[in-house]
């Protein structure tokens, strides 16, 4: 599939996760809870247009941006369609990202084309500790912690 999506390695994470599965846990419910975490967060990068880490988005060229008639302030955002992520769950785990074919060079950047990165996928420290305890909270519901 065109696009771009993230994995997370995070260890702590993906301990709790595999914890899950180990006691016969179906993770499905809580992979969901986090996927609607996850669409929030990103939502509200879009619209601080920042990365992950918090650093502004690379600003519109002025070239572009005098050509721009639609959302000529924002960036990464010309009809929308890449602020609308998608998670899935299956049976390998959970996976976000945008199915636009544009996804990746927005990004990673490209030198070709003279277009930089403005990471819009990613996780913070706090994404990684707020999904650590919703595992955890899930793993107590569920009689096993």
């Amino acid at each position: 599939m065109a696009g771009v999506n993230f994995v997370v390695n995070d260890r702590a994470v993906l301990a709790k996760l595999a914890g899950l599965r180990d006691r016969g846990v179906d993770p499905e419910p809580v992979l969901r809870s986090i996927g609607e975490y996850l669409l929030r967060v990103h939502e509200t990068r879009f619209s601080e247009q920042k990365a992950p880490d918090g650093t502004p988005w690379e600003p519109l060229s002025p070239r572009y941006k005098r050509r721009k008639k639609r959302n000529a302030d924002k960036v990464l955002t010309l009809d929308g369609w890449l602020r609308r992520l998608a998670y899935q769950v299956d049976d390998e785990g959970l996976s976000l990202g945008s199915n636009r074919i544009y996804a990746a060079t927005h990004q990673f950047g490209d030198s070709e084309r003279n277009i930089p990165a403005r990471p819009f996928l990613g996780l913070t420290r706090n994404d990684l500790d707020y999904i650590q305890e919703e595992v955890e909270e899930y793993l107590s519901i569920s009689g096993l912690e």
